[in-house]
């Protein structure tokens, strides 16, 4: 596995099968031998699942929550769908890989991003914080996007009292996870001796590849970044659409919902 997919998805795996009665001895022999029978081999290849399907139960709910959260009941149960039914979500969520764990982590920490930002409180923010810590220890790349999202957001909280301290707060809890466990593991150590990626990237194929490889998500998100800045700004967007930038209450409809399916689906 690459060094971003952290110990949490690991250890998870390991639980499972130190549940399922497969001892240390076991699991170092690796898979079963070729004559093994057929039960065996299903065992043994259903059991590092279990954490996935259960991480991905996490991610349904915390898609329902946050899309409730931002723009009522009828995007949290498009959101909940799209995760539970898609066919990303569904084939990341049957691997004994990491992504289970980071999709649902993501999830949870964009809910409490958003609660921070939003309601504005103390407690709110350290969440945050401890979510993305959370979220370093399943998946370190993603909680760098994460924490990116936190500091994108600051403009939507400049009228918090005390910002300073509530900022403050979401990075110490986030350090206190994160910093202790990179020190005693040697993490720190080990990404110096990393080469640096852009050597093995080509930028200008990369650019160019995107709108001919998935043109749906393109436009998706050019899209969504469209009507996020006709939001923010107030160009003549309804109510109902603005509504995570509005203080007034939002009547559910059934457009919003079906253009997040949509989004999730893509």
């Amino acid at each position: 596995m690459a060094v971003y997919h952290a110990w949490l998805p690991l250890y998870a795996i390991a639980t499972a099968f130190r549940v399922a009665g497969v001892s240390n001895a076991e699991a170092r022999l690796g898979p079963p031998a070729h004559h093994a029978s057929l039960a065996d081999l299903a065992y043994r290849t259903a059991v590092p699942r279990v954490p996935s399907l259960l991480f991905s139960a996490v991610l349904v709910v915390a898609a329902w929550a946050l899309g409730r959260a931002v723009h009522g009941p009828a995007v949290a149960a498009g959101l909940a769908l799209a995760a539970a039914t898609s066919n990303f979500f569904v084939y990341a969520g049957r691997q004994a890989r990491c992504y289970s764990a980071a999709l649902a982590f993501d999830a949870v920490c964009g809910l409490a991003i958003w609660h921070a930002w939003r309601r504005g409180r103390l407690r709110d923010h350290a969440l945050a914080g401890l979510s993305i810590g959370v979220l370093f220890h399943a998946h370190s790349v993603s909680a760098v996007a994460m924490t990116a999202v936190y500091v994108a957001c600051v403009p939507l909280g400049f009228r918090q009292p005390r910002l300073w301290l509530r900022m403050t707060t979401a990075c110490v809890t986030a350090a206190a996870l994160i910093v202790p466990w990179a020190i005693w593991s040697g993490l720190l150590t080990q990404a110096v001796r990393q080469p640096p990626a852009r050597d093995y990237l080509d930028a200008a194929m990369v650019l160019w590849s995107l709108p001919t490889t998935d043109p749906v998500a393109i436009a998706t998100f050019l899209a969504g970044m469209a009507w996020f800045t006709a939001a923010y700004a107030g160009l003549g967007v309804p109510e109902s659409w603005r509504r995570p930038f509005s203080s007034r209450p939002q009547r559910s409809t059934s457009l919003p919902a079906g253009s997040c399916c949509r989004t999730w689906y893509s």
